[in-house]
């Protein structure tokens, strides 16, 4: 299995603020058919309904203590494109989201984000684990398959803070 770890630094902000923002990135578009449910906060367990509206569809989730989807991922590849659809959860109280493949190319495919509020930035930590399922070809698959994640992670990185600064 491969593994992948991107560490970002983003100056000038707060962890909750970097949190909300990745969890905006990895929620499913409402537009997708994609579905996601909140366990508590925002929306009610009771009522089993959600804020709706153009303006609530991605901000109602932030702000509840936990948040489950499932979305559809493609990853482009320089023979094709990937694709899957993973399982992602937002967890507020640990400032982390987690992944997984539920269907999809990958054998295995799951990770997670974590924030960190450092004392003059925020660390953002990207990791994923992959696996193809196909022993005699990983050697020549994982390399590529993990700059493409990579640079997929680095342009939502730096498309999300401008002061995303990536370290070594």
């Amino acid at each position: 299995m491969r593994h992948v770890k991107v560490d970002t630094s983003v100056a000038a902000a707060r962890a909750d603020e970097v949190f909300d923002a990745v969890l905006r990135w990895e929620l499913p578009d409402p537009d997708s058919g994609s579905d996601w449910a909140w366990e508590s906060g925002v929306a009610s367990p009771e009522s089993g309904t959600a804020p709706s509206g153009p303006d609530t569809a991605f901000s109602a989730p932030v702000l509840a203590r936990r948040v489950r989807g499932i979305r559809a991922r493609r990853l482009e590849f320089p023979s094709g494109t990937l694709r899957w659809s993973e399982e992602i959860v937002g967890h507020r109280d640990g400032l982390r989201i987690s992944f997984a493949q539920t269907e999809g190319d990958f054998a295995a495919f799951h990770g997670q984000w974590t924030v960190h509020q450092d004392v003059e930035a925020v660390v953002l930590r990207f990791e994923a684990a992959f696996d193809f399922g196909v022993e005699s070809m990983a050697g020549i698959l994982d390399p590529i398959a993990e700059q493409a994640v990579r640079d997929t992670v680095g342009r939502a990185v730096t498309g999300m803070f401008d002061s995303a600064e990536f370290q070594a």
